[in-house]
């Protein structure tokens, strides 16, 4: 109240604003006499403190639409942060925050409401959508992770619907999922190494010839695990065939359809270049 008394005039809040965004420096320091002018004529033994105002909450939230678990960390795959208000210049950092609960929650609170803060990522780092890794965390415990955006205000959005995860040791995994070549590339529990997991099960599992190729795979694989955990070049490798051949497997009639009409195309142009000729 008593600086509204000085500045009032300068001020959108301390006129009663409805929606108010101010930023301001005052400078403390002490003096013999009383000072009435706002001007500082001290600059040596005081403080400043730089004071961030607003009323404006932030709206909406993050999606996190799934995550993975690796060897002490966790994966979340996040979309929709490009659409939370309030930030833009203001953002400050995200947070990822980890529930108690170990029921997954939907994008229903702000932080601090039943979460505490396990990481905080730096403005530079934090994307709106793509993925975010959670390091540092403790194998064989279950974390039910959620993310959210603060600005400089310390306002949050509203946390985004969470998810769990149980971070393992990479060997375990490998051997639990008996998918060795992709999970030793990926390192972790990775939708495409779930995808060919459910290739393996419900397609080439179901013939006698899918049942040979698996068993062939069974008895090669696993000794390349220590070789492809041991190169970063070799795991980036297989990394980039599997998102590859996820692609084509996902593709696969748009693929075959545009072969089919290409071939006619070329065809023809041979066809017309060869009476040129």
């Amino acid at each position: 109240s008593d600086l509204c008394d000085e500045v009032s005039s300068e001020y959108s809040y301390c006129q009663g604003e409805d929606s108010l965004k101010e930023s301001i420096k005052i400078y403390f320091y002490l003096s013999n006499t009383q000072d009435s002018s706002t001007s500082v004529t001290v600059n040596e033994g005081g403080l400043f403190f730089d004071l961030n105002i607003s009323n404006r909450l932030p709206e909406n939230f993050y999606e996190l639409s799934s995550l993975d678990a690796g060897d002490e960390r966790a994966f979340m795959q996040i979309k929709n942060g490009a659409s939370i208000t309030q930030m833009g210049d203001d953002l400050l950092e995200g947070r990822v925050m980890s529930y108690v609960s170990s029921v997954e929650q939907v994008a229903n609170s702000y932080v601090g409401s039943g979460a505490s803060s396990l990481k905080i990522i730096l403005k530079s780092e934090l994307l709106d959508e793509g993925e975010v890794a959670v390091n540092e965390l403790v194998n064989n415990t279950t974390y039910n992770l959620s993310l959210a955006k603060i600005n400089k205000y310390y306002f949050s959005s509203l946390l985004s619907n969470s998810r769990l995860a149980t971070p393992e040791d990479v060997d375990v995994f490998i051997n639990k999922s008996s998918c060795f070549i992709l999970s030793a590339g990926f390192g972790r529990d990775h939708y495409v190494v779930r995808y060919f997991r459910g290739v393996r099960d419900n397609i080439l599992m179901k013939t006698d010839l899918g049942e040979s190729i698996v068993s062939f795979y069974y008895s090669i694989a696993p000794g390349y695990v220590k070789i492809i955990k041991k190169s970063t070049a070799l795991s980036s490798i297989i990394v980039g065939l599997s998102y590859f051949a996820y692609f084509v497997f996902n593709n696969i009639l748009i693929i075959v359809f545009g072969i089919a009409l290409l071939i006619p195309v070329l065809f023809y142009r041979g066809k017309f270049y060869g009476r040129a000729q």
